[in-house]
């Protein structure tokens, strides 16, 4: 069984101006850029990986005035240190308007074939960068691929899916959440990534789909996350860069 290696980076915050910063202390913008790339070249050092994820929030302050180059310094990093690799991306609340950052990358959400999987990619709707929403287009899309005879189906979103976060006032769940973990049940979704929540959610099973969350880069340990694939098998692999043991997990059929 061939395997296949997706190397997922989420909230990497960067921000070149510290007048930028809209986050707390614990996150270093200031390194957001640097750590992207030494994900990357460390990633590549232990055994590489067949496409790059970045889960969004690239940067910290999409409002900036210099957003648009802090993108551009991201998006550099990642085409310099593996300049062949198929990207995944998902615009995050903090990145500003989605469609800039989309172009910015010369990319776009939706279905992408690579190696034997199909990964779609959600752009969800945000009211004051915090409450989102599922579009029923976006629905849609996955429901009508579903019917297509295919290869597995992966879904990426920033925000979190499962389990919910029980904590007050936290408002970045999707507001039909429920709704749309129904349709990865039905669509027979073998995996749905998300970021977004900052110390990660460890990979689970809820109605036949597994879900994980990818802790924020940009904090210590500043982890990164190898999935490797076979088919409907997986394991997730926390790889932190600051020297600290791995975390290990896998799920089979």
């Amino acid at each position: 069984m061939s395997e296949f290696r997706l190397l997922v980076i989420a909230d990497s915050h960067y921000a070149s101006c510290g007048d930028d910063v809209v986050s707390g202390p614990s996150r270093r913008c200031d390194l957001g850029c640097e750590i992207v790339r030494r994900a990357i070249v460390d990633a590549d050092r232990r055994g590489g990986f067949d496409a790059i994820a970045l889960m969004g929030d690239m940067i910290d302050n999409g409002n900036s005035l210099r957003a648009a180059d802090d993108l551009r310094a991201v998006r550099d990093e990642v085409r310099s240190a593996s300049p062949n690799t198929p990207l995944l991306i998902v615009p995050g609340n903090h990145d500003g308007d989605p469609q800039r950052l989309l172009e910015l990358f010369e990319h776009r959400c939706g279905l992408h074939k690579i190696g034997a999987y199909r990964f779609i990619t959600f752009a969800d709707s945000y009211v004051n960068d915090q409450i989102c929403t599922r579009s029923q287009a976006d629905r849609r899309l996955l429901m009508d691929e579903a019917e297509n005879d295919g290869p597995p189906i992966i879904v990426l979103q920033h925000n979190p899916m499962n389990p919910v976060i029980v904590r007050d006032e936290y408002p970045y769940m999707l507001t039909n959440r429920t709704e749309v973990m129904a349709d990865y049940a039905e669509a027979g979704v073998v995996l749905s990534i998300s970021g977004h929540y900052h110390t990660g959610q460890a990979l689970n099973v809820a109605d036949g789909v597994r879900y994980f969350t990818a802790p924020a880069v940009c904090e210590a340990p500043f982890r990164y996350a190898m999935i490797t694939l076979r088919e409907r098998d997986m394991d997730v692999e926390l790889r932190p860069l600051d020297g600290k043991k791995e975390d290990q997990a896998g799920i089979r059929d």
